[in-house]
């Protein structure tokens, strides 16, 4: 659901990229490929969504935060949401607009200046 809400939005042209990405470099590649940041940007969505809907559907202190070793860091945007600092729309509406993490995180910061703190400290580590 995740990646098809995102396709929907911002279309076949950055899914090419993504898909290419992924063809390219087996197992999500590496940050600092060409076009990394599309993937990290995705891969974020996707796995933050799978996580929270995780633990929405199985309510648990111990639900694990999966993909956290990933180098594109989804753990960042379940935090977030996890954390309600904003909501899964508010999210999506920088995730539409963004090509990499740098990006991801200065639309978050943009879009919501009163959440700045709280969303860089998120992304810092």
């Amino acid at each position: 659901m995740a990646h098809a809400s995102h396709f929907n939005a911002v279309g076949s042209p950055f899914w090419a990229k993504y898909i290419t990405y992924i063809i390219t470099y087996p197992e999500y590649g590496y940050d600092g490929a060409k076009n990394s940041g599309i993937c990290a940007v995705g891969e974020m969505w996707g796995y933050a969504i799978g996580n929270i809907m995780q633990k929405e559907k199985y309510p648990s202190d111990e639900t694990p935060i999966h993909g956290h070793g990933r180098w594109f860091k989804p753990q960042v945007l379940t935090l977030i949401l996890d954390k309600k600092i904003l909501s899964k729309r508010q999210v999506y509406g920088a995730v539409i607009r963004s090509e990499s993490r740098e990006e991801l995180r200065n639309n978050l910061i943009k879009m919501y200046p009163n959440k700045a703190h709280e969303i860089n400290e998120i992304f810092k580590p």
